[in-house]
């Protein structure tokens, strides 16, 4: 479930709930999630997001998310570089 972010009204916050394949000591990662961004004022943006390193972290186009979602993903290998992400 999406969680219903806040600040502390001093510094900027965020998190992120994922899941990923590789990444722990190599430069293979591939994950598919959702993440929160809190400015210092309170303003939360949501987002889902995929990333395939060394690719930054691409929103899903036309996606919306907003605290109390249900999100669920899949991540499956097709063949040597080839992914799905659902």
């Amino acid at each position: 479930m999406i969680p219903n972010a806040g600040g502390n009204g001093v510094s900027a916050s965020g998190d992120a709930a994922w899941i990923g394949i590789g990444g722990v000591t190599t430069s293979d990662l591939i994950q598919v999630g959702t993440s929160d961004s809190v400015t210092r004022g309170g303003q939360v943006s949501s987002n889902a997001f995929y990333e395939m390193l060394p690719a930054a972290e691409t929103p899903v186009p036309g996606m919306t998310v907003s605290p109390g979602d249900h999100m669920s993903a899949t991540l499956a290998q097709l063949s040597a570089t080839g992914w799905q992400i659902s």
